[in-house]
């Protein structure tokens, strides 16, 4: 595995660059959050090739998944609104 590291002005951060990290992505989500809820935001190019990859790798890891559109705001905002990013500890 590669690991590429940026640097912003607000954070810094790790790119992971692995073939077939997608399948396994929740292993390295679960080490730097809290809770157990994600939601998945994408447009319809990406989720018709990745969506089920990421999400089937998040649900085996316990992580309640649930998917937005990028097109449809709305519904990010309601999520994150009723705390769906709410941490459970």
């Amino acid at each position: 595995m590669k690991t590429l590291k940026v640097e912003t002005q607000s954070a810094l951060y790790d790119i992971l660059i692995e073939k077939g990290i997608l399948s396994k992505c929740a292993m390295y989500i679960k080490n730097v959050v809290r809770g157990k809820k994600a939601l998945i935001i994408s447009d319809s190019n990406v989720a018709e090739l990745y969506l089920d990859t990421v999400k089937s790798s998040l649900e085996n890891e316990g992580f309640v998944a649930a998917e937005g559109d990028l097109r449809r705001e709305t519904l990010f905002l309601q999520n994150f609104s009723h705390g769906f990013f709410a941490s459970e500890e």
